[in-house]
């Protein structure tokens, strides 16, 4: 199986350029398109749109239960949902956002949509993380949407 992954170049931090669908001989493509050695591509169109990378979520994460360990590793996740219900990554984000020591977070440059929001944690020493919390966001343009996820810490 051949894999294509097609990736754009831009140069400005408040725009992307994102695939809006795939078709080939005009009928919509949900997932890969798989072709045999040798194969030719026909009849293959992509539709791509620029979105705006104006939007951001500022969040809390709030815990029950007490408190984590200070040396514990909260890391905070982020996929955008799209009408398929299929996942992605968001434009530009290379590496997590950071949490702060009183569970706050900040992610910009995203693109007006629905995300979800995953909190996970490590305690001291280990490697693994858990997940803890999930939250469903709506980022609109120009805007900061708050959020606040509850963990319920193990007694």
């Amino acid at each position: 199986m051949i894999r294509l992954r097609l990736w754009q170049r831009n140069n400005s931090p408040l725009s992307a350029l994102e695939i809006a669908s795939v078709e080939q001989n005009g009928v919509r493509q949900s997932g890969d398109i798989n072709l045999k050695d040798g194969e030719q591509v026909a009849g293959l169109r992509i539709v791509a749109k620029v979105v705006e990378l104006t939007g951001a979520i500022r969040g809390q994460i709030k815990f029950e239960n007490g408190e984590p360990s200070p040396a514990a590793r909260i890391i905070v996740s982020i996929n955008r949902l799209n009408e398929s219900s299929s996942k992605s990554r968001p434009e530009g984000m290379s590496s997590p956002p950071e949490v702060d020591s009183r569970g706050r977070f900040l992610i910009e440059r995203l693109a007006a949509g629905t995300y979800e929001l995953s909190v996970m944690m490590a305690p001291p020493g280990a490697h693994a993380l858990d997940e803890v919390g999930r939250q469903q966001v709506t980022v609109t343009e120009n805007r900061v949407s708050e959020v606040t996820v509850t963990v319920k810490l193990k007694p």
